[in-house]
């Protein structure tokens, strides 16, 4: 018996020393929550709620925005944070990537960029080079 205990205390000090280095991480930075459903999603959001009032710190809640991100018509969430309902946002700039609900405008720009970067190349022929990639 006295062996689990000391287990589970080494145990949960290993846990503690993670969730230390993860919320140093998460002090002055951006940290977005990613998960399959509004279910799962609030629970990792209370779990990362309850772990910063155990070190001290204390989540924004003003600043914390959800966005449900989907191929299809994106559908409204309802989470709280520290009891308040988190306001929800078509599009918001992370990393200097604009995310979008559909993502559209961010594939527009990669394939714009890659294409410069491609017509760039002075290794292809330009005026030979059949761009049409349809087949026939």
């Amino acid at each position: 018996m006295k062996s689990s205990t000391t287990s589970c205390q080494l145990q949960k000090s290993h846990h503690m020393k993670e969730y230390s280095a993860l919320l140093e991480s998460c002090r002055n930075t951006d940290t977005v929550l990613i998960a399959e459903s509004e279910h799962d999603l609030q629970r990792m959001l209370s779990l990362l709620y309850d772990t910063c009032q155990e070190f001290g710190m204390q989540l924004n809640a003003k600043k914390t925005k959800t966005m449900c991100v989907s191929r299809m018509e994106p559908e409204t969430i309802q989470l709280r944070a520290e009891g308040k309902a988190l306001e929800q946002v078509h599009q918001y700039i992370y990393l200097g990537v604009t995310i979008t609900q559909d993502m559209r405008q961010e594939i527009k720009r990669r394939i714009a960029i890659a294409k410069s970067k491609f017509l760039e190349n002075k290794e292809f022929p330009r005026r030979n080079l059949c761009l049409n990639l349809k087949k026939n």
